[in-house]
């Protein structure tokens, strides 16, 4: 794995906090998969001297995008880019979404776990297998992120906590109803546990992309290992290497 000097081809913002990147990424495109990530440098000041690992959000021929959601000064800084700029970052890292047999699925996002799950719909459509889109929000502010899926024409069932837009709860409660061959989720950890939760109790499985702080982003620092059931017992495996994605029912939630 070597680092990538990607030119920024385009930024641009689609909600409050949230940005879209587009970089000139060919060493990236021609490998990546969905689920996968980057490990992006984010400036050299003291407060973004590790790179932040984020979601491969579209591929496009040479042009790799982000969705980018900017919660401190290093992405803050990485949002602030301009068109000509040269950005550096390693990948395509991680293991990625294993692609279903046969449809129906189910895609499941919650706020910016939409990001992994556009590049995985991308692919779907290329693959004529069927799915569902079911993306929830706070309120309706946070729909703005629904637009790279109404340019492909993907229709999706929308929940907002507030009920501002579609139906009132959280993005769980439309998977009632639903009978997938499996589900792919993305999102805050609260969801990703209800999610799993729903396909053991349905016999359905899941596969989910779980978030963590990462400083290597390839296995060797052990910094963000999360529990998975390995048979009887319990093992601690890396987020960053072993994942981002891992299978629902091996998942093991802190209360």
């Amino acid at each position: 794995m070597k680092e990538v000097k990607a030119e920024v081809i385009a930024v641009e913002a689609v909600a409050q906090d949230f940005v879209r990147i587009i970089f000139a990424a060919p060493e990236i495109t021609a490998s990546s998969k969905p689920g996968q990530f980057i490990h992006i440098n984010c400036g050299g000041s003291v407060y973004s001297l590790m790179p932040r690992p984020i979601s491969i959000h579209r591929v496009d021929k040479d042009r790799l995008t982000i969705l980018l959601q900017i919660t401190g000064e290093g992405t803050r800084w990485l949002s602030l880019r301009q068109p000509g700029d040269i950005v550096s970052f390693f990948g395509p890292l991680g293991n990625g979404f294993p692609l279903p047999k046969q449809g129906p699925v189910c895609l499941v996002a919650g706020g910016i776990g939409i990001a992994p799950l556009v590049y995985l719909a991308d692919v779907l459509q290329k693959e004529q297998i069927p799915f569902q889109f079911l993306f929830g929000a706070r309120d309706k502010s946070g729909l703005a992120l629904l637009g790279d899926l109404e340019e492909r024409g993907i229709p999706v069932r929308i929940a907002t906590e507030d009920g501002s837009v579609g139906q009132r709860g959280f993005v769980t409660t439309l998977l009632a109803g639903e009978n997938p061959e499996m589900i792919y989720s993305c999102g805050p950890e609260p969801m990703l546990r209800a999610v799993a939760q729903w396909g053991k109790e349905q016999g359905v499985p899941t596969e989910l992309s779980l978030e963590a702080r990462m400083a290597c982003g390839v296995g060797a620092c052990r910094g963000c290992v999360t529990k998975v059931k390995k048979g009887e017992s319990i093992a601690y495996e890396n987020v960053c290497s072993t994942g981002p994605v891992f299978n629902g029912n091996e998942v093991v939630f802190d209360d």
